[in-house]
């Protein structure tokens, strides 16, 4: 329950004994008596989101059902319920309410029946007393039942009858996210969907076409089935940042993953913000009062699935690794933009670590590497300082990588890479790039254009030494999702559809993409293609449905299926890693499989050091990134034998 500080300064005296007594439809009475007329709780909750008594001062009686009033880093105030079992005949109001004491001095525990005067509040969603008065002890305390509930809702909006109450939850739901557990100690669950089908939230423009019937559908069923479970704790409005990690507990740290799934939820529920954005988004959340119960239903895999065939290529998001450290300074890319990444030689250290570790289990004979350092190709480069720290692990010359002949890839301070074991491939001719269009640095935000920039892509012909088969390897990083440089609001259509900003740009990026590569601007002499990368937009987005327009075959989708998926946000899950290669090639691709080291990992265990308490970190491929790696295997068809 994220919160700012200083929000109580009572003015006046607070009277722990005497106050006065404001009721609905009962006289002021100037005695603290426990049993006296009070106004119902269901009374002061109403049928609706917002209280119709908010501003006004009422006094309430009830049964503690939790409290949370540790005021370093507890949620500083406690639940109170009408009584243990019996509730009013409306179904359509709670018979909870949250009691913000904020420190007010008189410390409460669950199964106490006590007596509270204060003012009624709306926060962030939650109805609530706060500028409390008065907080009196009352005779014939006992534990409420929990009510039992229901996922997913009916219809939008059923959870608020249950708004401050302790429920439980007796079907099992499913970790849709863990990204906020180190920093709020929140995870976002799942219930079944309406037919019963247990499993994660994906996103409305994975599987349907955007503004589509059936996506908006998929989003109001998503909405229905999300609950937070959160910690019981605020410290912080910004992340609370808690030590031990909720439910990870101590060093070594547990593993839980998206994707497992728990049961035993019992706890109040409460509601509030469920991310860190300005504008946050609201949800109900699950304040446990039982330690919940986690099942392993996607463990980790120490290597990536068996994509067969001679070759494999990858493609790693490896989320800004920077031989710059950032440290606030804007010196980086030809345009001297901020640095991003690692702000000290110890987190890169240990960005390196974690991203080795992954390029050496992924063992692919081809990488496209997104979100480098835009410093060149030379010495002291990231993508030179990868390739260096790879062949200091798996022995001399194992990787090299393509060097365009450009001292920058555009003008962002992030750029593409290639890298490949000179053993099994070798580059036939000179790679290309593509700075033109959408790609062109006039629509650099850097530049004082427009924005929209997609990074250029960076295109290299390859040939298979045992075999001599050819293809041409293209490594893309489309404009982002991020509104930054546009005015984005409700009725923006590219937002409002679920494409998010920018798509219009990564819409010409899509189709300049595929004019470039129809004139082979390798000379390759092959016409087998496969573009890989973060092309940031969703299988059914319009990027997406321009390059099979133009003929590429989404491999994850054609391999994998609609569970597929390299990323997630705000608890919906997709992919926008991307695979796509022409028929022909798809005709010699032998798998595809999707390496799940990150997305389903909590941040927690990445390389920072500012936020991650110590002992979680490991220098092992777990959350090497945020995105997932995608990995292709290919059985060329043979080509003229090399020399």
């Amino acid at each position: 329950m994220q919160r700012p500080w200083g929000m109580l300064i009572l003015g006046g005296v607070v009277l722990l004994g005497w106050m006065v007594l404001c009721t609905a439809g009962n006289p002021p009475d100037n005695r603290v008596v426990c049993g006296a007329p009070a106004t119902p709780i269901h009374t002061v909750q109403g049928s609706g989101a917002v209280s119709p008594f908010a501003g006004v001062a009422v006094t309430v009686e009830g049964l503690v059902s939790a409290s949370f009033q540790d005021s370093r880093k507890g949620l500083r105030g406690f639940f109170v319920q009408e009584s243990a079992d019996r509730w009013d005949d409306d179904p359509a109001t709670s018979e909870g309410i949250f009691i913000y004491d904020n420190g007010f001095g008189v410390p409460v525990g669950a199964g106490e029946r006590v007596r509270v005067t204060g003012t009624v509040a709306e926060f962030n969603g939650l109805t609530e007393l706060k500028d409390i008065t008065a907080v009196q002890p009352c005779p014939g305390g006992a534990r409420p039942t929990p009510a039992p509930i229901s996922l997913p809702e009916l219809a939008a909006g059923d959870l608020e009858r249950y708004e401050g109450m302790l429920v439980a939850i007796r079907d099992p739901l499913t970790i849709s996210q863990n990204f906020f557990l180190g920093r709020y100690g929140q995870m976002t669950l799942a219930a079944p969907d309406e037919r019963g089908n247990p499993g994660r939230l994906y996103q409305p423009t994975h599987q349907f076409p955007p503004g589509s019937a059936a996506a908006r559908a998929l989003a109001a069923g998503n909405a229905r089935r999300l609950l937070v479970l959160d910690d019981g704790q605020e410290v912080n409005p910004r992340g609370d940042n808690p030590n031990p990690v909720p439910y990870l507990g101590p060093p070594p740290p547990r593993i839980i993953r998206a994707g497992d799934t728990v049961t035993g939820l019992t706890g109040v529920l409460d509601q509030g913000r469920i991310d860190s954005a300005r504008s946050p988004t609201l949800g109900y959340r699950l304040q446990p009062t039982i330690p919940p119960v986690f099942t392993s239903a996607n463990p980790r895999r120490p290597v990536p699935p068996a994509v067969g065939g001679t070759l494999k290529v990858a493609g790693f998001n490896v989320l800004n690794y920077f031989t710059t450290l950032n440290n606030g300074k804007a010196v980086c890319g030809p345009a001297r933009l901020p640095c991003r990444g690692a702000n000290s030689g110890g987190e890169l250290e240990r960005q390196r670590a974690k991203i080795v570790a992954a390029l050496k289990a992924l063992d692919a004979d081809i990488v496209g590497l997104m979100e480098l350092e835009n410093n060149g190709y030379g010495a002291g480069s990231a993508v030179r300082d990868l390739v260096e720290a790879l062949n200091a692990t798996l022995g001399p010359n194992t990787y090299a990588c393509i060097d365009p002949g450009l001292p920058f890839l555009g003008v962002d301070a992030i750029a593409v890479g290639l890298i490949y074991k000179p053993a099994t491939v070798k580059p036939v001719g000179a790679a290309a790039v593509l700075t033109t269009g959408a790609f062109s640095p006039t629509h650099a935000e850097s530049q004082g254009g427009d924005g929209g920039y997609s990074r250029p892509p960076l295109a290299q012909t390859f040939q298979e030494i045992a075999g001599g088969g050819r293809f041409t390897v293209v490594v893309n990083h489309f404009k982002s999702k991020r509104a930054s440089g546009r005015p984005v609001d409700g009725n923006d259509p590219e937002v409002s559809n679920g494409q998010g900003a920018w798509n219009q740009r990564r819409s010409e990026a899509a189709r300049e993409l595929a004019d470039w590569l129809a004139t082979d601007p390798t000379r390759g002499g092959d016409g087998d293609f496969l573009i890989i990368g973060d092309l940031n937009a969703y299988t059914r987005e319009d990027p997406i449905a321009i390059l099979e327009h133009n003929g590429y075959i989404d491999l994850p989708r054609r391999f994998i299926g609609e569970s597929a998926y390299s990323y997630t946000f705000d608890g919906l899950a997709g992919y926008l890693d991307h695979a796509l290669a022409t028929a022909a090639l798809t005709a010699q691709v032998s798998g595809v499989a999707i390496w799940h080291i990150d997305t389903d990992e909590p941040a927690v265990l990445d390389y920072n050091q500012e936020y991650n308490p110590p002992g979680y970190y490991s220098p092992d491929p777990y959350r090497a990134s945020d995105h997932d790696p995608v990995l292709v295997g290919l059985r060329l068809a043979p080509g003229p034998k090399p020399p």
